[in-house]
């Protein structure tokens, strides 16, 4: 297994009035090595609510903490939870009001902000990804299953995957990437579903220096993946590679375990051998790096989440050369101390976030949005070929909640999209149509 957390096209932002201890470097958070050495693999936040998980270690491990106020106090959150030194927390990810946890023993859900949970799958599961209300999960020798109903019932959606024969199982899934309608999956290559895992596509198994992809993310038109020798980026939807280190030597060296979008701004986090933890940040989607690493010790920079203005890392212990037994946590940063105000905003601020309920539907759904400003709106629904099956609404609305619903009594079972132009955005949600 590898223990990693992906963080894919967007991240996630908390609403907080305060966040104690600005500085001018990254600064640890007390408590925040969860009473032992600190092996964080995941960073997750549900509104001013953050959550970490670990990995399984020798004392123990395979646990998620709870800090509100993510500073000083860190609770552990284990309840319902397969916690021992044989089970790393290798993902969370938030989906609505429910937690997941991807971990060595399957997948548990928590709906009550991590104070209990229960168990949705029983396979090992190495990543999550998030279409709309679809939760796509990536383990470790089962391929990719689906959950359409927040994790009460999984699908496999492995057509086109790449399977072993001879061991008689799929290679592990370690990573996703979301781009608009693309969905694409690491395993043991690069694959693309544009019909929200009904079928895959082989688009690459090569990348530059025999690299491994480690985790993917989207920045714009570019695809990046984080590897063992630094970042590769494509533009052309993973058909080919290249190395994005040349602005940085050292990059190249840089075992890449985790990115974070910040709006046009992407960060690299990960491990040197001879100066242990490492933070890049790219402000050109990618084409060059500049080094933020300044005040971090001898650790591995394993996961990302955005709180206010604030950058959180969440960093992988350490043991032996050069320094001895380094502890991990999480470590914090303003935003401000790396990058302009101006290209921190979230570029969906003003843009609607669609919501479809019931989904799946077998006669109609409604289709919710709120708009941050006024203006000509569009809202469609296609099929999977792009194709318009349903106009539902073309005018003018103003800023604020929205709801239509559309009549699906006539439209063949399958998948479609419902898409709100708004304000020059454009955003969609899948839905999945029942017999």
């Amino acid at each position: 297994m590898k223990n990693k957390f992906l963080v894919i096209a967007s991240v996630l932002t908390l609403s907080v009035s305060t966040i104690p201890n600005a500085h001018a470097q990254w600064v640890k958070l007390n408590g925040s090595d969860q009473g032992g050495n600190g092996y964080i693999n995941a960073l997750a936040a549900i509104d001013s609510t953050l959550f970490s998980g670990d990995a399984a270690y020798v004392f123990g491990g395979g646990s998620v903490w709870r800090s509100t106020n993510s500073d000083t106090t860190w609770t552990l959150v284990d309840s319902g939870l397969i916690a021992n030194e044989n089970n790393s927390v290798n993902a969370l990810q938030v989906l609505g009001t429910n937690l997941f946890a991807a971990t060595d023993s399957g997948v548990f859900r928590s709906t009550n902000n991590g104070t209990t949970w229960i168990n949705v799958m029983d396979t090992a599961v190495s990543s999550f990804a998030v279409v709309g209300t679809l939760l796509f999960a990536g383990t470790e020798h089962s391929g990719i299953f689906l959950s359409t109903d927040n994790g009460t019932n999984w699908t496999a959606v492995n057509i086109g995957l790449r399977y072993d024969s001879t061991a008689e199982e799929y290679w592990n899934v370690d990573a996703f990437a979301v781009s608009g309608t693309y969905l694409f999956a690491e395993e043991n290559g690069f694959f693309l579903s544009t019909n929200n895992g009904t079928s895959w596509s082989n688009v690459s198994d090569s990348f530059p220096g025999n690299s491994t992809p480690n985790n993917l993310a989207v920045i714009g038109t570019n695809i990046l993946a984080g590897t063992n020798y630094g970042v590769v980026i494509s533009t052309n939807n993973g058909t080919s590679w290249k190395a994005a280190n040349s602005s940085y030597a050292k990059l190249s060296s840089v075992n890449v375990h985790a990115f974070a979008v910040v709006g046009t701004n992407i960060f690299a986090g990960g491990f040197l051998l001879d100066t242990g933890g490492v933070i890049f940040l790219s402000t050109d989607s990618g084409a060059s790096w500049t080094s933020e690493s300044l005040g971090l010790p001898y650790v591995e920079i394993r996961a990302f989440a955005v709180v206010g203005e604030n950058l959180f890392a969440g960093a992988y212990g350490t043991s032996g050369f050069p320094f001895g037994e380094v502890p991990g946590g999480v470590f914090s940063r303003p935003l401000s101390q790396m990058i302009a105000s101006s290209s921190v905003a979230d570029p969906k601020a003003t843009s609607p976030e669609i919501q479809s309920y019931p989904n799946p539907l077998s006669q109609s759904t409604t289709i919710r949005f709120t708009s941050a400003e006024s203006g000509a709106a569009r809202v469609t629904v296609v099929n999977l070929l792009g194709e318009e099956v349903a106009r539902v609404f073309e005018g003018t609305l103003s800023a604020g909640e929205h709801s239509f619903e559309w009549d699906a009594s006539g439209a063949a079972p399958g998948m479609y999209e419902c898409v709100v132009e708004m304000n020059g955005s454009v955003q969609q949600v899948p839905v999945m149509v029942q017999p």
